[in-house]
């Protein structure tokens, strides 16, 4: 989905992860952390395979792909997107040490129906699918 991402490592067992998170829908995306250089590459993977397993059209994950294509690091500006980060990355670490999820997919896919209050309690899956149909209805 468009808009801003924040990431942050986590230090978890057996690899260490980049969290992302999307701002407006608080949509997660986990990316093993290794070789910085290909990261932009394996960010859009994930954020790609995210989008397909929700149902978004190919032709608009194409498109987010390719609006993804330069990747700007910088500082978390949004508090509160820092602090739906801080309370998902301590659910994170509890999901990673009680072994509830086999792949990082079905991790991002616990964390589409996570509700934070930031955005009224809805589930990012929901905001996504919102998000893609009227971007594609006024296309």
């Amino acid at each position: 989905p468009p808009g801003d991402r924040y990431t942050d490592i986590i230090h978890t067992k057996p690899q260490q992860l980049i969290f992302c998170i999307n701002e407006p829908t608080l949509l997660v995306c986990l990316v093993p952390a290794k070789d910085a250089s290909t990261f932009p590459l394996r960010f859009r993977d994930a954020v790609a395979a995210h989008l397909e397993r929700l149902g978004i059209p190919a032709i608009a994950i194409d498109a987010e792909s390719r609006a993804m294509a330069d990747i700007k690091i910088d500082r978390t500006v949004n508090r509160r997107v820092v602090g739906c980060m801080n309370e998902a990355k301590e659910e994170l670490l509890y999901e990673a040490e009680n072994n509830q999820y086999n792949s990082l997919a079905q991790l991002e896919d616990f964390f589409d129906e996570y509700m934070y209050s930031v955005n009224r309690y809805r589930f990012p899956r929901a905001l996504v699918l919102e998000r893609f149909a009227r971007a594609w209805a006024s296309n």
